[in-house]
């Protein structure tokens, strides 16, 4: 049976965006991982200063509610204990703990404050990253065509390693041929395409890219945005789907796919070029 894998082909099932869900600072982490396993270490480094930020601010908010809850503790106590009563002391402990403890008022004013100072932190953070996604993207894209260039140089491998059931079994083959080394690249190279498109879900999960991913000429978005030349992948693209995964961007690659990450500009450029050849021939055949 073929492996388990992303199923490009499938009805996609609506999901909630990442950023959508109460955790900006989680959405974050993950694209800056992603972002440096696909060789695009750093990009989000002021984000994250900012996401720092809140925590060291909700953590300091933390002790210092703990050390006020303390010294009220011990003001008490002292109203408690035999000997002189110091009540101008207790008032004083009183109103220095006032912000950083619960009332029937509500929620300590100090922490209030704390709160709504992280929460501009992390919005902060969240609409940093929403303005940067087109120039992630964009570099997404460039490393994602220097993957394919280097996945379509790896030396050819013998036919029963294309038609093994599994991963184990066609690297076993590879080995056998003395292509050790072709099949590892495949499998890096494969890891690194897979964390490429999943950095550029995240992306296009911040709702930034919808004029971006509309349908051109019934072209599935799904897609699109794997293939640059489509149109054979609505029927070869099974075939494509049941190599074992290290071999399925070279796959689409010989077949013509053109496979990569594109958004709907690409492919009017795409067939703006290929419109262009058939009329200076139309034009050279009327002319002749």
């Amino acid at each position: 049976m073929p492996e388990p894998f992303i199923d490009v082909m499938a009805t996609s099932v609506p999901q909630p965006s990442r950023w959508d869900r109460g955790d900006a600072g989680g959405a974050i982490r993950t694209l800056d991982a992603e972002l440096a396993k696909a060789g695009l270490p750093g990009r989000l480094a002021e984000p994250l200063r900012l996401l720092t930020r809140a925590e060291e601010l909700a953590e300091a908010g933390r002790r210092e509610k703990e050390a006020a809850a303390a010294r009220m503790e011990a003001a008490t106590a002292a109203l408690l204990a035999d000997g002189p009563l110091d009540l101008a002391a207790y008032g004083q402990a009183l109103a220095g703990v006032a912000p950083w403890l619960d009332s029937e008022a509500g929620a300590p004013a100090a922490l209030v404050g704390i709160w709504n100072a992280g929460h501009r932190l992390r919005s902060n953070a969240q609409q940093m990253v929403f303005g940067m996604a087109h120039g992630l993207h964009a570099e997404l894209q460039r490393v994602c065509a220097q993957v394919v260039a280097e996945v379509a140089a790896v030396p050819a491998l013998p036919q029963g390693v294309w038609t093994a059931a599994t991963s184990g079994q066609a690297s076993t083959l590879a080995i056998r041929a003395g292509l050790e080394s072709a099949w590892s690249s495949l499998v890096r190279l494969g890891d690194r395409w897979d964390t490429i498109h999943a950095a550029a879900l995240l992306l296009r999960e911040t709702g930034q890219f919808q004029q971006d991913l509309m349908d051109l000429d019934g072209c599935p978005t799904e897609l699109g945005l794997l293939f640059l030349n489509w149109q054979p992948a609505v029927e070869q693209l099974p075939q494509v789907r049941r190599m074992p995964p290290p071999l399925r961007v070279r796959g689409a690659h010989d077949r013509g796919f053109r496979p990569g990450l594109y958004l709907r500009a690409d492919h009017v450029a795409y067939q703006a070029r290929a419109v262009e050849p058939r009329r200076g021939l139309l034009a050279r055949l009327a002319g002749g």
